[in-house]
């Protein structure tokens, strides 16, 4: 929407060739970076949301929690963690070599936290690739 913003203004200040010449440069840098960027496996630039309820939501389930996907996980960020007397909420920035890897990931945590906890994965799509 920007861009198009940007293309009329140019186009409406009579810059017909600056306005060209910059949609093209701009337009394949986007093109090389998509296709640069796109190379690789879907299963990048995750969020992992966990929420454990009831009694068994302690900090010694965030420790195991947290020790299991440091170990399983080679690039992993903790973005935020909720902790309540009954209700331990975690999400996890991860990305993963491919979308294999996450169904093991998911399997794993869904014997090791107890059988009320919740796991969710969220894709970050970013805008234009990038």
């Amino acid at each position: 929407m920007f861009f198009s913003i940007a293309i009329g203004l140019g186009l409406g200040a009579e810059q017909h060739a600056a306005t060209i010449a910059a949609s093209v440069v701009i337009l394949a840098y986007l093109l090389v970076r998509n296709l640069i960027a796109g190379r690789g496996n879907a299963a990048k630039s995750l969020y992992l949301n966990i929420e454990v309820a009831g009694e068994t939501a302690t900090q010694q389930t965030f420790a195991e929690l947290d020790q299991y996907l440091n170990t399983a996980v080679n690039d992993l960020s903790l973005r935020r963690m909720d902790s309540s007397p009954d209700l331990l909420q975690a999400t996890y920035y991860l990305n993963l070599a491919n979308r294999s890897d996450l169904t093991g990931l998911i399997d794993e945590l869904r014997k090791m936290l107890p059988k009320t906890a919740s796991i969710s994965v969220v894709e970050q799509n970013n805008l234009l690739g990038g």
